[in-house]
């Protein structure tokens, strides 16, 4: 009598611990974007700029209430220009004593929908309060809260459109003049940072030593990462930003660079910040500046505002 055999399933190799990094990573880049988080440099950023003006103010009640005004504007004007180009789970978070962050997404936004997105922060508040600079807010007492609210909102943006990296400047800089020119984009911050820093301890300017401080210590980490997506590039052009559209040799290659970076950080760390260095190299990898006309007219409008919203600021002093 024959006994008829079962058959039993193949063993299967077993995954090395370098695979299964990769296909976590591959999951993590690919997995429906989720609401960004607050960004926690920028608003501890802000929080930094509110303590110290309430410090250096006599009518503290006063100049909060202006101060809160003025970052709810700027963050509006950047969820209106969200809206406009049709960002998904746009945002606006507000921390009273704090900050307050807008937020949105859209993976194919392009370069110049970004920059305007930006400029819209500073925009609107620059424009309302020059407006009141040169019409009813410099024929009143400095005590007075229009006055105070002028000021403090001029302030703040003319803040906002200084050359740091957490900043609109910073940003509009980076996405209008140094996209893809890493090492004048390095040497640029390197040198703006040291400049900015020396000038703080010349003058005691702690506050912007502080800025300048963050933007240096930012450098070295975002010139590997640029590195990487540069590398990325050269071999396979310019990439796509939705991670599903990518091919596995695309992913393993951006994977392969995250990983070696991530080695930086603790042991605890590396599997988030391997995720987090994958997104970013995807992200600057498949973006491109805006075409010359568009930075130039973006570039040009910015400086305007710069300079109306200086000159508004001087005539509120005398």
């Amino acid at each position: 009598m024959n006994l008829a055999r079962t058959s039993e399933p193949e063993a299967q190799p077993p995954v090395s611990e370098e695979e299964l990094e990769y296909q976590a990573t591959r999951d993590a880049v690919r997995a429906p974007p989720t609401p960004k988080k607050t960004n926690t440099t920028a608003l501890l950023a802000l929080s930094a700029m509110g303590l110290v003006w309430m410090a250096n103010t006599h009518d503290t009640v006063g100049s909060f209430v202006a101060l809160m005004i003025a970052l709810i504007v700027n963050q509006l004007g950047h969820s209106f220009a969200m809206r406009g180009f049709g960002y998904r789970d746009r945002s606006v978070f507000f921390v009273p004593f704090f900050g307050s962050i807008a937020t949105g997404q859209k993976e194919d936004a392009t370069p110049t929908q970004r920059a305007l997105v930006l400029l819209f922060g500073p925009l609107p508040g620059i424009v309302a309060a020059s407006v009141l600079a040169f019409t009813m807010a410099r024929g009143l007492a400095q005590g007075s809260f229009i006055h105070t609210l002028t000021f403090t909102t001029l302030v703040l943006n003319l803040f906002q459109l200084l050359p740091f990296p957490i900043f609109t400047g910073g940003q509009l800089a980076q996405q209008l003049l140094f996209r893809r020119h890493r090492v004048a984009d390095s040497a640029f911050r390197t040198l703006l940072g040291v400049g900015l820093l020396y000038a703080s301890i010349r003058w005691e300017l702690w506050v912007l030593g502080i800025f300048a401080a963050l933007s240096l210590l930012r450098v070295p980490n975002e010139w590997r990462i640029r590195k990487a997506a540069d590398t990325i590039r050269a071999r396979f052009g310019v990439i796509s930003p939705r991670a599903n559209e990518l091919s596995e040799e695309v992913l393993r290659a951006v994977h392969d660079h995250a990983a070696v970076l991530a080695m930086r950080f603790a042991a605890p760390q590396r599997p988030q910040m391997r995720i987090d260095i994958a997104k970013e190299i995807i992200r600057l990898a498949s973006e491109e500046s805006p075409d010359v006309g568009s930075s130039m007219a973006i570039l040009s409008v910015t400086g305007v505002l710069f300079v109306v919203g200086m000159i508004a600021l001087i005539s509120l002093g005398r």
